[in-house]
C-alpha cells in the first residue's frame, strides 16, 4: 500500500471504538453511508478487511485488530499533544544529549542551556564532557544531539557535521588580587615571564593566545597546562599563575573564583559553535541553545 490516509484510519479508529457504523457516524457527525464508504476505502487500500459483521455486530478482524492498536497509539498520542500545547497536561519530556568541550567555561555552558528551563516543553538535559575529536565522533553516529565547542570543525570527509558559530568574544587575562595588581601596570607588555596557565596545546584556545603572545612577542613562564578548564580555573583561584578565558564570562568568572581581570587581547578572540548532524536541526532544545547562544554572544 501508499502512504496511509488518516482520515480514513480515524474514521476507521471511531467506529471500532463506538462498536458500530451509526454510533461512530454520530461521533464523526457524518452520515452512515459517507462513513462506510470511507471504512470501504480504508480496507481496499489495505488490502484486507478489518470488519466482519456478526449478525448485527461489526467485529474487528485479525488485521483490524493489528491496526487498532496503532491507531489507538497514534490517536492517543495526538489528543495527549493538543492537551498538552492547551496546557491542560504536562507532557513527557524531550530528551536532549549534548557533549561539551572540555575547554568551554562552565559558566558559559549554563548560559547556553539554562534556557532550556523556560522552555515550553519539558527538557531532560543529557551532558557528556570530553575533546572535541570524542565528541564529533559520537554526534556523527547520532550518539549526541549537539556538541558545543570552541573550535569549528576540521575537514574530515568521515565526518558530515556541520558547524554553526554562535558568537566571539576577546580572550581576557584573569588573576588572583596580587597578579592583577602585579601585571596590570604596563600591560601587556608588563605579562613578559609572567606565570600561566594554560590550556592544552590542542584547544583553539591555547592556539590563539600562542598566536598572540608571538605577535606581541611574549614570553611567558607556563607554569601549567590542562585539558579541562574547570581544573585550570581552580588553579587559578588558588593564585598559581595568570589564566585565559572568555572575556563574556568575566562577571561570573571573577565572582565565583575571586579572581580579576588583567586586561583584554583584543586581537584575539574565541569563538563558539554548535555542532549538529543536520544543517537544519529540528530538535526543539537544540534550536533553543542556538539562539540563546547567538543572543548571549551577540556583543
Amino acid at each position: 500500500m501508499g502512504w496511509l490516509n488518516y482520515h480514513h484510519l480515524y474514521y476507521f479508529w471511531v467506529v471500532a471504538t463506538e462498536g458500530s457504523i451509526t454510533r461512530g457516524s454520530e461521533r464523526l457527525s457524518l452520515s452512515e453511508p459517507t462513513v462506510s464508504a470511507q471504512i470501504s476505502a480504508f480496507e481496499k487500500a489495505l488490502g484486507h478487511p478489518v470488519f466482519s459483521r456478526i449478525g448485527h455486530r461489526l467485529v474487528l478482524t485479525d488485521t483490524g485488530e493489528v491496526v487498532f492498536r496503532y491507531a489507538q497509539r497514534i490517536f492517543t498520542i495526538g489528543q495527549e499533544l493538543s492537551d498538552v500545547l492547551a496546557g491542560r497536561v504536562h507532557a513527557e519530556p524531550i530528551k536532549c544529549v549534548i557533549g561539551v568541550v572540555e575547554t568551554i567555561p562552565k559558566f558559559l555552558v549554563y548560559s547556553l542551556l539554562g534556557s532550556l528551563l523556560a522552555s515550553p516543553f519539558r527538557i531532560k538535559l543529557v551532558c557528556h564532557e570530553g575533546s572535541l575529536q570524542h565528541l564529533s565522533a559520537q554526534l556523527a553516529v547520532c550518539a549526541l544531539d549537539v556538541v558545543l565547542s570552541d573550535s569549528p570543525l576540521t575537514a574530515n570527509p568521515k565526518l558530515e557535521l556541520t558547524s554553526h558559530m554562535l558568537g566571539e568574544s576577546p580572550i581576557a587575562l584573569y588573576g588572583v588580587g596580587r597578579l592583577a595588581a602585579r601585571y596590570r601596570k604596563g600591560f601587556p607588555r608588563s605579562l613578559k615571564g609572567a606565570p600561566f596557565l594554560l590550556p592544552s596545546a590542542q584547544s583553539f584556545l591555547r592556539q590563539s593566545i600562542e598566536e598572540w603572545f608571538a605577535l606581541e612577542q611574549i614570553h611567558p613562564d607556563v607554569v601549567g597546562e590542562f585539558d579541562d578548564m574547570a581544573t585550570l580555573m581552580a588553579f587559578g583561584q588558588a593564585g598559581g599563575g595568570i589564566f585565559p578565558a572568555s572575556a563574556a564570562v568575566a562577571k561570573e568568572l571573577t565572582r565565583q573564583y575571586r579572581v580579576h581581570m588583567i586586561g583584554k587581547l583584543e586581537d584575539a578572540k574565541v569563538r563558539f559553535f554548535a555542532l549538529t548532524v543536520s544543517e537544519e536541526p529540528k530538535h526543539p532544545a537544540v534550536l533553543a541553545i542556538i539562539q540563546s547562544g547567538k543572543e548571549r554572544l551577540k556583543g
